[in-house]
Order: structure tokens, then sequence, then C-alpha cells
């Protein structure tokens, strides 16, 4: 009995680190051709922001700004520019500043990008992550697994 229990509470720990997730991919050929390189292109939530490293997303039609820095918005198909790693981080889904951004029509496939400088194609894949490899989600995890430990103990 006290091992079906555990098997129970393991696995529930284990669904617990499972999370829906958007994996974002800029192109700047058409057709999903010529991709950029993102610092972390698996985005969990409105918080992580990603450099893109090689080369900046160019958009002339935003006044020919140069933008280092993406954030997923509220929205899983959606992410926001920013220009600095400052500006990145300080936006929350309640700032009134606008902020360009750029939006998947589809999920999952590859779409043209319009107005979006040298940017021609992207692709938003819906994806789950393990939350443990995610930086600083591995303490929710750890709490999980101890308190598994704890009920276990008490059924010794």
């Amino acid at each position: 009995m006290k091992y079906q229990i555990m098997r129970v509470i393991l696995l529930v720990t284990a669904i617990a680190a499972q999370a829906l997730a958007t994996k974002v991919h800029l192109f700047q050929g058409a057709g999903c051709t010529e991709k950029l390189e993102l610092s972390q292109s698996v985005l969990n939530d409105a918080k992580t922001c990603s450099k893109i490293s090689n080369p900046t997303l160019t958009v002339t039609e935003w006044a020919n700004n140069e933008y280092n820095y993406i954030k997923l918005s509220d929205r899983s198909d959606e992410i926001i520019l920013f220009i600095d790693e400052a500006a990145c981080e300080a936006y929350t889904a309640d700032s009134t500043v606008p902020v360009p951004f750029i939006r998947a029509t589809t999920m999952d496939e590859c779409t043209p990008c319009y107005k979006c400088g040298n940017i021609q194609s992207v692709q938003f894949d819906t994806t789950t992550e393990s939350k443990m490899s995610a930086a600083g989600a591995t303490a929710p995890s750890v709490l999980v697994a101890v308190a598994a430990a704890a009920i276990t103990a008490l059924f010794a």
C-alpha cells in the first residue's frame, strides 16, 4: 500500500514538473530559412528575456531600431521586442508603454512576417519542457519531492 502511494506521489511530481511553453524561431529568409540565434528559444512565461545574439533584429518600419531582446507576451503566439535587457526586464503586462511585437498567425507552422525588418518568417511551436531544467524552476520541484518523501515516511 505505501509503495503504491509513493508511486502516485512520484507520478504527480513528474506531471507537475512539466509545463507548456512556446519555442520561438525567427528567420531572415522566407519559408523559415536563415535562422537567427537566440540565447533561449523556449519561453515559459512572460518573464523570461531572451537575447538575440546573431544578428540583431533591425526593423526599419519602427524608426530603424535594432532590437536585441525578446520576451513572450501574455499570449503564447506573440513576442515583444526590446532594445536592451533593462527595458525587457522592466516591462510587464500592466505596462502602458507601447512596444513593438511579432505575432504568429498560426502556431506550429511557418508564418510570413510582414513589416518585421530583417525578419521574413517566424515559427512559434507549442512544446512541453521540463521545468526542472529551467533556471530558477527547480525549487518548487524539490519542495514537491521533499513533501512526497515526508508523506511516505508517515506511512512507513
